[in-house]
This record gives C-alpha cells, sequence and structure tokens, in this order.
C-alpha cells in the first residue's frame, strides 16, 4: 500500500509519465500495485563487453530512468540522471547502466580490486531474484573502473554471503557526459527454476558518492534499514525472460600448487610443495547443483589477521576455502551472519567449516567430498559430506599428536512458508574412523516476520556424543545437552527495539559449530532512537541508544552483565562520530593469568569503560577512523587505541594502515599488546594486481617474550572469468629470544583454471 500511494504521488506532481518518458527515453511502467517493471528485450546480434554501449541493441533498446533518493532527501527525485536498460539472448542476461553526472570530472572511481568494499567510490548495484520468491537472490556492484563485486543472500539479506564469486563480466568507461557501464551475466552463473517465459524480481541503485546521495529505481522505504538494497519483498521486476539456458551445465575446477615451504615444525629443512586437485560441479536442474572436490584446495592466499585476544576465549575466523563458499548462505542455521565473528551474540552457530580439515590447531588433508545445493519450489535443500586423511600435527607444547581421519555429513532443509516467513531443519554427524568417537547434533530454526519492520526469529538444538570419564568422574554428556534461543526485532528508520535470549545447557557440545560458552542463559536488550534533524544542515541522522545484558549459568549465578548508553552522530558527508558509557561485570569462575605473571583471581568484578568512534568522510583520498577506550579491567585499568588511516587514488596505490593497542595496569604491573598492520595495493588494472600485507604482532607476554613478523606477499592474475594464477610468498619470524628465527617461510605458486559446458 505504501509503494502505491508513493507512485500515485509521483504521477500526481509529474515525476512519473504514463506515456513517453522525457529526455526520449521510455515510460515508467507500474503494475496493480504499484511495483515498477520493466521488459528484457531479446536480441539476436552479438553484444561485445566494453562499456560503450554502441551496439544497435543498445541503440534500440527502451531504457528507463526518474530514480529516487533515498538519501539524502526521501522521495525527491535524484539529483543526477540515469537510464537502465535490460536485454538477453540465449546464452546472457545483459544491463546496461547510464549514469550521467553533470560534474564528470569529480566522479570517484578507485577501487580495482576484484569484491572489494566500494562504499567510498561512485557505484552502480542491482539484486535479481531469479525464483522471484522475494526471499533469496543475487547481488552485484561495478564502479566507474569496471570492478566488480557480488554475492548470494537469503531471507532478504538476513543470511549473506559475500564471498560467492559468479562467472560475469563487466566494462565501464567514464567521459565527460558521466561514466556509463555494461554488464554481461551468463544464465549458468545463476539458479532459476525451469519455464518458457519467466518473470523475476529487481531493483537498481546507485551512490553518487561526493554528494552521499543513494537513488533507487523501485523505491525503498527508510524503514526497510540499511539492508533495504536486499529487500526483495519490496523490489520491482523484469518480464519478457524466454529461452533461458541453464539446465545441464558442467564445470571443473582444476588447481595446480608449487613450491617449497621451511618451518620449526621440520627442523628448519626446506621441503617441496606441490599439489593438484580439482572441484566440479553438476548441474542436476536449473535450480539445483551438486559440488564435488578431491584433494580440497586448502591454499589460503591471504593471512589470516593477527589479532590480541585478552579475553577467556576463542576467536572467530571467517572460511576462506573457495568450495565451502558457495552455497554457504544455505547452511546457515539461525539467522547467523556468515562473514561476520559469530559465536558471541545471542544465536547458535550450528555449523562452522572451518572444523572441517582444521584439528587441534593443524591443517588436515581434506580428501574429498561432495555438496549438494539448490531449490526446488518452495524448499531449499543443502546437503555436504566430506572426508578428511590421518595425519600427524603438533599441540601447544609443539609435541607431534596423531590426528585422526573423520568424516563429515551435514544435511540442511528450509521451507518457505507465507510470504516472507521459513522454518528449517538442520542435522550434522561426525564419526571418527577406527575409533568409537562420534559426534551428532540437530537443530531446527524459524524466520517469521510480522511485518516490514517487526520480526521474531528463534532456533532450538541438541548435540550427542559418547559419555566418557573425565578425572575420575563419568559425564552424561547425553543429559543437558541442548541449547535454544529467541529474538524480537523491530527495525525503522528512526526506532530500533531488540530482546534476545539464548539457554545453553552444560553439555550441548556444538563440535562442528561455534559457541563462545556453554551452561548460560543471556538475555539482552536494546533500543535505539534515531532522529533526522531539519535545521543541522550537516547532519544526516542523530543516534541515542541503550543497551543491557545479563548472563547468567543454570544456577542462576551471575557470569557476565553490562549496561551501556551511546550518542551518536552521521553527517551528511558520510562521516560519523560516537560517544559511549558502558557498565560492565563478570564473574571469574577459576584463577585466570591473563599474561604470565599477571593473575585474575576467582571472584565478581565491575566497573565502568568510557569509548569514543570516530571515522572520516568516505569520498576523500585520506580517511581517517578511530577507536578509543579507557576503563575498569579486571583488578586494574585498560586503555585501547585502535587507530586506521586508508589512503586511496594515489596513482594506483591504495594503503590500509591499522594499529591495536592495549596497555593494562594491573596490581603486579602493567603490560601492552599491540599490533599493527599495513595492506598496500598497486593495481595494473582490474585484473591484475599486487598486494603486500605486512603484520607485526608485540604481545610478548602471550609469545614467550618474543614479537612476530608476518609478511603475506601475493601477485594475482585473473587471466580469464573464472580463472587466476596466485603467486605468494609467505614468511612468519620470532624477533626476541628467538632472535629472528624463521617460523615459516612459503614461496608458491598457484593457478586455477575454470572451464563449463
Amino acid at each position: 500500500m505504501k509503494t502505491l500511494c508513493f507512485s500515485l504521488i509521483l504521477v500526481c506532481f509529474g515525476l512519473v509519465h504514463s506515456s513517453q518518458g522525457y529526455d526520449g527515453f521510455s515510460e515508467i511502467d507500474f503494475d496493480e500495485n504499484g511495483f515498477r517493471y520493466m521488459n528484457a528485450q531479446q536480441v539476436r546480434s552479438p553484444i561485445h563487453i566494453d562499456g560503450r554501449l554502441d551496439e544497435e541493441a543498445w541503440q534500440n533498446a527502451s531504457f528507463q530512468g526518474q530514480f529516487i533518493q533515498r538519501e539524502p532527501i526521501y522521495g525527491k527525485p535524484a539529483t543526477e540522471k540515469t537510464r537502465i536498460a535490460v536485454l538477453h539472448d540465449d546464452r546472457y542476461l545483459y544491463i546496461a547502466a547510464k549514469c550521467y553526472d553533470s560534474e564528470a570530472e569529480k566522479i570517484i572511481a578507485r577501487e580495482m580490486r576484484r569484491d572489494a568494499r566500494m562504499d567510498s567510490d561512485d557505484h552502480f548495484q542491482f539484486v535479481i531474484d531469479t525464483s522471484h520468491d522475494r526471499r533469496n537472490g543475487f547481488y552485484f556492484v561495478v564502479n566507474p573502473n569496471g570492478c566488480q563485486r557480488d554475492a548470494s543472500f537469503g531471507d532478504e539479506g538476513k543470511s549473506y554471503n559475500s564471498d560467492w564469486d559468479g562467472i560475469w563480466q563487466c566494462r565501464s568507461q567514464i567521459n565527460d557526459q558521466g561514466w556509463f557501464t555494461e554488464i554481461a551475466i551468463p544464465w549458468k552463473t545463476l539458479r532459476f527454476a525451469k519455464a518458457d517465459t519467466a518473470t523475476w524480481g529487481i531493483n537498481f541503485s546507485r551512490l553518487i558518492c561526493r554528494k552521499n546521495e543513494e537513488v533507487f529505481w523501485q523505491p525503498i522505504p527508510r524503514d526497510a534499514g540499511r539492508m533495504g538494497m536486499f529487500r526483495l519483498s519490496m523490489a520491482g521486476y523484469l518480464t519478457g525472460l524466454t529461452e533461458l539456458q541453464n539446465g545441464g551445465n558442467f564445470e571443473i575446477e582444476p588447481y595446480l600448487l608449487g613450491g617449497a615451504s621451511r618451518d620449526m615444525t621440520t627442523s628448519f629443512t626446506t621441503h617441496q610443495v606441490d599439489d593438484f586437485g580439482i572441484d566440479a560441479k553438476i548441474g542436476l536442474t536449473s535450480n539445483m547443483a551438486v559440488n564435488l572436490t578431491w584433494n580440497t584446495d586448502f591454499a589460503q592466499v591471504e593471512a589470516d589477521q593477527e589479532r590480541v585476544n585478552l579475553t577467556r576465549f576463542s576467536l572467530y575466523f571467517p572460511e576462506k576455502r573457495e568450495f565451502f563458499l558457495d552455497g554457504a548462505e544455505v547452511f546457515n542455521f539461525g539467522n547467523q551472519s556468515i562473514s561476520g565473528r559469530g559465536g558471541s551474540g545471542n544465536g547458535i552457530r550450528l555449523f562452522y567449516s572451518r572444523r572441517i580439515g582444521i584439528q587441534e590447531g593443524n591443517q588436515q588433508p581434506i580428501q574429498g567430498g561432495a555438496k549438494l545445493v539448490g531449490k526446488t519450489g518452495r524448499y531449499q535443500i543443502g546437503f555436504l559430506n566430506m572426508q578428511t586423511v590421518k595425519s600427524t600435527g603438533f599441540d601447544d607444547d609443539d609435541k607431534r599428536i596423531n590426528l585422526p581421519a573423520n568424516n563429515f555429513t551435514v544435511f540442511r532443509l528450509r521451507r518457505e512458508i507465507l510470504r516472507r516467513a521459513n522454518v528449517g531443519f538442520m542435522i550434522l554427524n561426525k564419526e571418527q574412523l577406527n575409533d568409537s568417537h562420534y559426534h551428532r547434533s540437530a537443530g531446527v530454526d524459524v524466520n517469521f516476520p510480522l511485518s516490514d519492520t517487526f520480526v521474531i526469529s528463534g532456533a532450538i538444538a541438541t548435540t550427542r556424543t559418547p559419555n566418557e570419564w573425565d578425572d575420575g568422574e563419568y559425564i552424561k554428556r547425553n543429559e543437558k545437552n541442548w541449547a535454544g534461543n529467541i529474538e524480537l526485532d523491530y527495525n525503522s528508520d528512526r526506532w530500533d527495539l531488540e530482546l534476545t535470549h539464548l539457554d545453553i545447557q552444560d553439555h550441548f557440545d556444538a563440535e562442528m559449530g561455534f559457541i563462545r560458552r556453554t551452561g548460560i542463559r543471556n538475555t539482552q536488550g536494546e533500543i535505539a532512537f534515531s532522529p533526522r534533524p531539519k535545521n543541522w544542515p550537516s547532519v544526516r541522522q542523530f543516534r541515542y541508544r541503550l543497551e543491557a545484558e545479563y548472563m547468567t549459568d543454570h544456577a542462576n549465578r551471575m557470569l557476565e552483565s553490562e549496561v551501556s548508553g551511546s550518542f551518536g552522530i552521521r553527517f551528511q558527508n558520510s562521516s560519523y562520530v560516537y560517544i559511549g558509557l558502558q557498565r560492565e561485570a563478570e564473574f571469574i569462575d577459576e584463577d585466570w593469568e591473563v599474561r604470565p605473571g599477571f593473575l585474575v583471581p576467582m571472584g565478581d568484578y565491575s566497573g565502568l569503560d568510557s569509548y569514543i568512534w570516530f571515522s572520516g568522510d568516505e569520498s576523500k583520498d585520506i580517511v581517517p577512523e578511530l577507536m578509543l577506550s579507557y576503563g575498569t579491567y579486571f583488578t586494574g585499568k585498560r586503555i585501547m587505541a585502535s587507530p586506521e588511516l586508508l589512503v586511496m587514488n594515489w596513482d594506483r596505490f591504495q594503503a590500509e594502515l591499522s594499529m591495536d593497542f592495549n596497555h593494562v595496569m594491573l596490581p603486579e604491573g602493567s603490560f601492552d599488546a599491540r599490533t599493527y598492520g599495513a595492506r598496500l595495493y598497486y593495481f595494473f588494472s582490474t585484473k591484475l594486481y599486487l598486494k603486500a600485507y605486512l603484520q607485526w604482532n608485540d604481545d610478548r607476554l602471550d609469545n614467550d617474550g618474543d614479537q612476530i613478523s608476518l609478511v603475506n606477499l601475493l601477485f594475482r592474475w585473473t587471466y580469464q572469468p573464472g580463472s587466476d594464477l596466485y603467486l605468494v610468498y609467505n614468511d612468519r619470524r620470532l624477533f626476541g629470544p628467538s632472535h629472528g628465527a624463521i617460523e615459516n617461510r612459503t614461496v608458491m605458486l598457484k593457478t586455477t583454471w575454470f572451464w563449463r559446458r
């Protein structure tokens, strides 16, 4: 109804015409419910992807325009014209965008790396809902350099997989009229149901960076929040799709790896690195595919980021292996963020793919496996089976240990109900070969939007492992082995309200997932008010936020609590500043050595912490960011500072400089824990770049008195879509008592080749 009313207002003010549009462009078409739609014209003549749009097919295409602002003035016409058209033939879906700019010399285009964050560039983005279920889709972004970013997502963005890399082409051109982009997406890159004639959901958006102006083809209300682009239930749609060719496709992607490595675990002797493996994909139907892998690629070309951990719990690191990334959103349980840190909030991460092939901190070869991902009707299906190889590794004391072979199985089923709701089921099994140990878990989750702004979601899960003796006590692992959570969310442009409750019993063992701690009940509430001032032209939005969290064990003993308040200002130029104060309390159930010689005795602790967080104008060539906090840390105090500096647009050179500084003051004395990082890029083109990732870990008490330096050099060339060549150099050294000892050094050349039929 809101969309229909908005459309009628546009018609009344002459912004929407019922016949030929202005500037010779086509009329704007609305259906009876007020949703925009456009027709994908079929073409027979070839289209060369170069960004020039000079083919006859584009000259005869019907371009739509009249984008509407979402920011800074909702409902107003865009200050710069944008025109879009969609064509298709028997192999590709073609999309063209003419992004006119009255000050073309001020267009901001700096990123050139595939999948780079383009929020600080001018860019054009769109979503496609190929099943037209108004829930799940694909996301594409391009900038004036032709830089590409993509993702797959489910539940209108609640499940978001930014690591999905589709095969598609894009070229952009900048001239004195603005910038123009041309895109070709093979039908085989997308998953969709077979039909003679199809209708898909679609929406387009453009960011004019220097104005921090966001405009949409199909208007999306601000109440949809920052994930508004993914609100497929509010998107327009694309008609005229015929002769789609997607069924029965076959893909292979072998990799070849060669190089040399030396590390402490081999007595500093250099050994050869050589490996070969292959991934394959077989399309069973137009919307269902099987992925196969043999000798799964484990060569991670970028090192994990060094992070200081001053808590008693494990850190979460995201998955980076390609085989596990395709379709990862299907295996998402309980609406947990796929790319985020996870495991520390009020959710249950039942499946964490890094548990496969990494055992007790050691890499373990994966012999192979299979994965089925797809959709049939209103059902999403995911199945995964992987087999690891028996091997050896090292424990924390550098003693050699045996790593048994394991078989991992995951089955996921999700059913769409009503307009936007869904209910899902997941079951997991881990069998240790030639041993009696096993792990099984299962869970049900639900996501139930009651309106466009109010959502109820939740999950319940259980685990099962063999009972065992521990320090002379017989532990019944299959009792008190449940976990569940419920979450109520109300999100609008002005108000955010959230209430969650999590309960994890003592013996809930997410051996194939990631859970921060067990034996807890955790309740969290948040309220935020975000008005838009009318008399402050430089301010886009204020934000007042109050949050409370209370965690107990099952005997109702307080474990953690927090009450915090903050105030923030988001400016029209995209910079922002937040200040906050929080009171924290925590119970330590046993003496804990933060660092050698610094003991926190068992007991209750509480105190205050204050912070300030600032980020500069993203449209500038130098963007500073600072997080600074000071407050109580158990028996003492802690000062934390995390400055970052982004340097861009320096003759194809880009730098990201960061530091994480912690100064901890306890009765025994004080210590510092610092990490420094620098990501340096040089772009030869959008297909070829050189990157240096340099890190320095100065947390000597946690590293036996040593400082750690890490160097990760990467040369990447995408010589054809989906096919890459990497030259990688990794160096990890210890400075201090170890006198510059090489902990690990690796040089390797890796190439992948993608072929599709």
